[in-house]
Order: structure tokens, then C-alpha cells, then sequence
């Protein structure tokens, strides 16, 4: 198998989305036939890869102060050979710092981001000789919006003379700049620029669905060799068969991004159908949004669960929820975003109710497929709502669709051996 050096923000993690779907999606390498460089504060999991270079924001910021340490984290002795092992703590520095994450869209803070990272001193020479130590025969990038991320990718790519692979599952280079201004206008100018190198570098670009597929190529034009792997999950629960107990509504996932008055609303409507039935909601959520749910008279908030709890979660579940924010400020910058929890949903086999706005890449994917209840509106969502609540059929037929799309478009072996044949055939090419 061809040994694979991964660029991305997050690590290969269970702790968020990225992390879940980069492990997902290269699920077919083993431990050794994987490296991988990147920036955010989660720990290790040598279970699933045996080779790191960590270098958080914090870290880079004590190395222009003087002070260093080493960034590499390979697989020690001590360690067991295994995808479970447990990750080990996370060490070399903190992650972006919360001033930052708050001030996200600030572009001054983004520029000052980049240029630090190209005039620290975090660790070149030691990376490039932990990477040729390695020796890959591929690089794989997530692409995110960092310019210094870009370079760093083309010049090891030059350097060890290997093919790059792109892979996007999220919008970032697709932004109009004619409709900015100023420092933003100039930010994405420049990774707009930069993303054009790369995709000419490119010996393979991948998505994460059709819908952002086509925007890429809206801007950039048809890519000389391109895929889409959707997200991928386990089967990991039984057959739904519908009980007399009370019904079982469950939305778990990420409550940020103004997702909270979206589910508030849908477990409204939820009580207006039946009073005595109620949403549980699994998640990590701020303060602010924690209250919102433990207000809510049909929500009953459970906070953020382990993942192996999902399953048991999954199981007892008659109806899964999916719901994206409808804020006009929030809307257009996660139009193309596709939902990773969508992935579980569907291979759970069970009933999915999506309320979201129509012009998203999840809404038009499962209109597409018809494997999910869909509600665009206040009106459609009291209408599917109530056929899912009151009809068993429904929810038996919405329940097999989904678990038949989920065989075609989101199983983690198959997934997993389309991608190891297209990066073979990259290879073959060179």
C-alpha cells in the first residue's frame, strides 16, 4: 500500500468532525503506511496512525520567543500496535487561542496568523528530515484556507517529488471576492491564487459530495482527475423494528453554528403534534446555548456523550434529527457544508428528519436520494414531523431507504478501497 503523508488542521481524532472523517475516509492504511502533519490540540492516536509532527499555534508563538522543543511524535515502545490504543496526551503547546477563535472572521488576525507561521522558526529542519525519514509516496491535504498550510504542502511535494492529493470538504476556496472588501478581499484573493497552484499540482481532488463538486468547478473548472468519497460510517446497530414504548427522537452532534434555535423550533412543532413527546439532545454546547435547551419545554439535553454511547443511543432511536441554522448571517457561509453526523444517521437505519434550509449541500443530497424526511420550511417541517410521529409505516420506510443509501454511498470498507485504487492509479500514471 502506498505510505501516505496527510496534511490537515485537526489530527486523526474521535474529538471532532475532521478528525472523525479524515479516519473514516483513509480507514483501509495501516498505522506504519501513515504520517501525518498538523496544527490543532488533539491528542495522538497512534492506534490509527504511528507517525506525527505536531506543531500547534500556541507552539509556533513560543518558538518565535525562543522557545523550542522537539515537534515529532512517532509511535514509542511502550505503545500497543492497535487502532484502539487510547491517544496519548497532547504536548508541544496549545492550540489557536481563544481570542482568535472568537474573532474568526477577523482578517487582520488571519493575515498576522499567516504570516507568523512563515517567519517562525517551528521546526523546518526537523520536519524535513522526519519526512524523509518516512519517505512517502504521496502527499493527502485537507485543505482548509491557510496560505502558509499551501506552500508547506508544494515545497515537501517538490521536494520529494510526489503526487498531491486534494481533498475538500469544505468551501473554503469557493468565496465570491468580488462581493469583499479590504483585508478580506486581499485574504482570499491571495488563497484563491494559491488553491489554482495547487489544484495544477494536483493528481487527484476529491469531495465530499457532488454538490460542492460543482461548485469547485463553477469557479475553478472541471478538474483533470476528481472523485467524491461521501462520508463514511460503521453499521454498527441492529435492524429498526417499531415498539409499543414511547417514541425515541434524538439529534446528537454538533450544536454550534446556529443549529440550537433550529432544533428549539423543530421540538415546538414536536409538542404541538403530541405534548408528551420530547427531543433528546446529545452534544457539547457554551453556556449560553446549554441554558436555550434546558429551557426548552421538548428538549431533553443530555450534554456531550462518549462515542461508543452512540451506539446504544442509535439503537433505542425511532426518528434522528438533522437541523442546520436559517440565520441569514450564518446560512451562506455553511451552504456547502455536508453534515458528517448524515453518514451515521443513515447507516443507523432508522428514520431521518431533516430541517434545513433547501439551498444546503445536506438538503439537496437527501432530496436527491429520498432516503430522509426533508422540511425546508415551518410548514413542511409540522407536515413531516407528523407523518414520522404518527405513521409506524413511515418510519419503517424512511428507515430502509436510509440504510440502502448508506450501503451505496457511505460504507467505510467501500469507501475506503475506491480511494486506495484511485491513489494507485495516480501513481501508476507517474
Amino acid at each position: 500500500m502506498a505510505k501516505l503523508l496527510v496534511f490537515s488542521f485537526s489530527g486523526f481524532s474521535d474529538q471532532n468532525a475532521n478528525g472523525k472523517t479524515l479516519k473514516a475516509l483513509l480507514n483501509q492504511w495501516k498505522p506504519e503506511e501513515l504520517a501525518q502533519f498538523y496544527c490543532g490540540a488533539e491528542p495522538q492516536d497512534f492506534g490509527f496512525c504511528h507517525r506525527y509532527f505536531h506543531v500547534t499555534d500556541g507552539a509556533m508563538v513560543k518558538a518565535l520567543l525562543g522557545k523550542r522543543a522537539s515537534r515529532v511524535r512517532n509511535l514509542s515502545d511502550d505503545v500497543v500496535h492497535q487502532r484502539n490504543t487510547v491517544a496519548t496526551p497532547v504536548s508541544g503547546g496549545t492550540g489557536v487561542p481563544s481570542f482568535l477563535r472568537k474573532h474568526n472572521y477577523n482578517f487582520f488576525l488571519r493575515s498576522l496568523r499567516e504570516t507568523l507561521w512563515c517567519i517562525s522558526p517551528w521546526g523546518r529542519g526537523e520536519f524535513l528530515q522526519w519526512v524523509r525519514d518516512f519517505s512517502p509516496d504521496a502527499i493527502f491535504y485537507m485543505v482548509g484556507e491557510s496560505r502558509f498550510m499551501d506552500k508547506l504542502v508544494m515545497n515537501t511535494a517538490k521536494d520529494l517529488d510526489v503526487p498531491v492529493i486534494l481533498y475538500n470538504a469544505e468551501a473554503y476556496r469557493i468565496v465570491d471576492v468580488t462581493k469583499r472588501k479590504g483585508m478580506d478581499k486581499r485574504f482570499y484573493q491571495t488563497v484563491e491564487r494559491s488553491y489554482k497552484q495547487l489544484r495544477g499540482m494536483a493528481g487527484l481532488v476529491i469531495y465530499n459530495c457532488e454538490y460542492l463538486k460543482d461548485a469547485y468547478a463553477a469557479l475553478y473548472g472541471d478538474d483533470k482527475n476528481a472523485m467524491v468519497a461521501y462520508n463514511a460510517a460503521a453499521f454498527d446497530t441492529e435492524a429498526y423494528c417499531n415498539n409499543d414504548a414511547p417514541l425515541s427522537l434524538v439529534y446528537f452532534g454538533n450544536l454550534g453554528v446556529g443549529r440550537v434555535p433550529s432544533l428549539i423550533e423543530l421540538s415546538e412543532a414536536l409538542g404541538s403534534i403530541d405534548s408528551a413527546l420530547m427531543l433528546d439532545v446529545y452534544g457539547k454546547a457554551t453556556e449560553e446555548n446549554e441554558l436555550l435547551l434546558k429551557q426548552a419545554n421538548h428538549i431533553r439535553f443530555h450534554g456531550l456523550v462518549e462515542p461508543a454511547a452512540l451506539v446504544s443511543i442509535k439503537q433505542r432511536a425511532d426518528i434522528l434529527i438533522h437541523a442546520e441554522s436559517f440565520d441569514e448571517g450564518i446560512m451562506p457561509k455553511l451552504k456547502y457544508a455536508f453534515s458528517t453526523k448524515l453518514a451515521q444517521y443513515l447507516a443507523a437505519g432508522r428514520c431521518t428528519l431533516s430541517y434545513a434550509p433547501a439551498e444546503t449541500a445536506s438538503t439537496q443530497y437527501l432530496l436527491r436520494e429520498d432516503c430522509a424526511l426533508v422540511a425546508t420550511t415551518l410548514i413542511e417541517l409540522k407536515d413531516r414531523l407528523s407523518r414520522a410521529v404518527q405513521n409506524a409505516s413511515v418510519r419503517e420506510e424512511y428507515a430502509q431507504k436510509a440504510l440502502e443509501t448508506a450501503r451505496k454511498n457511505h460504507d467505510l470498507t467501500a469507501t475506503g478501497q475506491e480511494l486506495v485504487k484511485k491513489i494507485e492509479g495516480v501513481l501508476h500514471e507517474r
